[in-house]
């Protein structure tokens, strides 16, 4: 036979090769031929390929026993050859779960095995699995009698563990890009709704001032002003979704608020739950907005009572602190904002129906909901606000065994700079002078330049950036103070802002936009802007911000 007429040098050849191939098992196959056929010869040289190959290379007896294998196998599991050889291979070296399965089917296929690509965990001397993909043969004599099994093993542990790293970065690249793509469409659909808002409710505003009492209009225009407030309400969730919500800042204590909170908790939920409190007294402060926090805490305790629904049940809510490591972070929503450390939290914990796994990885999507009537914003926006104060949430649920919601902060390291809230007051106060209003939405500029007028004021109009500039060239002598848009066409808010500036440096600017206070004015930090007003606004609130800086 062929084979037969080949030297001990020949085989030494070909045992290089199949070195450079046994990464690749499908290629390995005419080599693994070659120990097959000399195994069943009883070469003596032929066991050289057995000790120096790269890989597992094994052999079993037609009951499962080990026969031999070579020195890469004892490397890698921890046993010699003489300590094993007879013992039954699958009680040996695989986890017990494995056991039947694989037996059963090596019982029922000993006589013709050819496979490639099975995967299955062997088990170390020291208790750890290894991941090994396999080639297996039957081995037969000249006379095709059944001798056993050739195996030959590759050891796939760390190239799964990065393939299982690399499936999961994609998750959250995957999972950052939905948020930040939903996020820009939320935070535009609230804007553009916000320009909108201003028109209707300042309308209606001025509308109520022109009626006489008594008048059968009153109601209806109260309604109107009412809803428009709600649907503002309703933007100011889409941009605490997207991030760009209005905060006022400062420093919180979570257990505080959590005490602040309770009796609002007791009206909020189901009668037949039992709230539970585990607070930590010396809790470390975080950075944050308190109205923005207290929507999280509620968004997620309701939906903990939606969850135990008009069964009795209990809802446990928790303060603390604990150190986020690595694998803490890993399984996060959003937590590019946190770092390993120290983190406060608060975690509130629900004995309701629980959830699947298909069911946790979307419930802060925006308007998915398991409830029969709901936006299925609560949770997305609390997801929102928590990403804004650099936190994230951790989620663990099981059905039929409750979730747990657990948000976490990053400590304050120093005091938080504070922006006070807008106060409305009735100001009998007249304005003198011309106001300059520039926004691209001409609804907004009508409704402003009635308020404006109304409170003694001449208005000039600018219809976007470039126009604003202009006019303010023509009129700055008259221009006592500008009412200016963040988010314009030919020139933006802040392109305008600087050259109005750099024309009369004194002028007073207040900015107006439909997105939050925080994101608008960090473009203008320490370069003189006089205040920022956020849209939909009310006359009022108008009127007193020039009165404050205009007297």
């Amino acid at each position: 036979m062929k084979g037969q007429n080949k030297t001990k040098a020949e085989l030494i050849r070909e045992l290089d090769e199949a070195r450079k191939l046994v990464n690749d098992l499908s290629e390995a196959t005419r080599h693994l031929m070659l120990v097959e056929e000399e195994l069943r010869r009883g070469r003596d040289f032929s066991y050289s390929i057995l000790d120096t190959a790269p890989a597992i290379i094994l052999v079993l007896d037609t009951q499962a026993r080990i026969a031999s294998f070579n020195p890469y196998m004892e490397r890698i599991c921890g046993y010699k050859l003489e300590e094993v050889k007879g013992e039954d291979w699958f009680e040996t070296f695989l986890p017990e779960r494995e056991w039947e399965k694989v037996r059963e089917v090596f019982i029922e296929t000993v006589g013709d095995i050819e496979t490639s690509g099975t995967i299955n965990p062997i088990r170390t001397r020291d208790g750890k699995e290894l991941l090994i993909e396999w080639y297996n043969k039957t081995l037969k004599d000249a006379d095709g009698n059944v001798l056993g099994v050739l195996s030959i093993g590759q050891d796939i542990t760390e190239r799964k563990r990065e393939e299982e790293e690399r499936r999961k970065l994609d998750m959250r690249v995957q999972e950052m890009q939905k948020f930040e793509s939903l996020s820009i469409f939320a935070g535009g659909i609230a804007h553009d709704f916000n320009n909108l808002l201003t028109g209707i409710l300042g309308f209606a505003e001025l509308a109520l001032d022109e009626l006489e009492p008594g008048s059968p209009l009153q109601h209806n225009l109260d309604q109107i002003e009412k809803y428009a407030m709600h649907g503002s309400e309703l933007t100011n969730q889409m941009l605490a979704y997207s991030g760009r919500g209005k905060f006022v800042t400062e420093q919180v204590n979570l257990s505080k608020l959590m005490i602040e909170m309770s009796h609002l908790f007791e009206a909020t939920v189901s009668k037949k739950l039992a709230l539970h409190f585990h607070l930590d007294d010396d809790i470390p402060l975080i950075e944050g907005d308190p109205t923005q926090l207290r929507q999280v805490i509620l968004n997620i305790v309701i939906n903990a009572s939606d969850s135990i629904g008009n069964e009795s049940g209990d809802i446990t809510i928790t303060t603390g602190v604990m150190k986020c490591d690595a694998d803490n972070l890993s399984r996060l929503h959003l937590k590019d904002g946190l770092q390993e450390g120290d983190c406060c939290y608060f975690e509130v914990a629900d004995t309701g129906c629980g959830m699947d796994e298909e069911t946790t990885a979307r419930i802060f999507d925006p308007f998915f909901t398991t409830k029969f009537a709901g936006r299925g914003l609560g949770l997305a926006a609390a997801l929102g606000i928590v990403h804004s104060h650099k936190g994230s949430i951790d989620v663990s649920s099981e059905p039929g065994c409750g979730s747990t919601f657990r948000a976490l902060f990053p400590c304050s390291a120093k005091p938080a700079m504070a922006y006070p809230e807008v106060r409305e007051s009735d100001i009998d106060w007249k304005g003198v002078g011309t106001i300059l209003v520039v926004d691209d939405e001409e609804v907004v500029r009508s409704v402003a330049k009635a308020m404006l007028e109304k409170a003694g004021f001449v208005v000039i109009e600018a219809a976007d950036g470039r126009q604003g500039v202009d006019l303010f060239r023509e009129h700055k002598d008259q221009i006592v103070a500008v009412l200016l848009d963040l988010t314009m066409p030919k020139k933006s808010g802040e392109e305008a802002f600087y050259e109005m500036r750099s024309i009369k440096p004194g002028i007073r600017v207040i900015l107006s936009s439909g997105y939050g206070r925080e994101e608008a004015v960090s473009r203008f930090a320490g370069n003189g802007l006089a205040d920022f007003i956020q849209k939909p606004y009310r006359s009022a609130s108008l009127i007193e911000k020039l009165h404050n800086i205009l007297k």
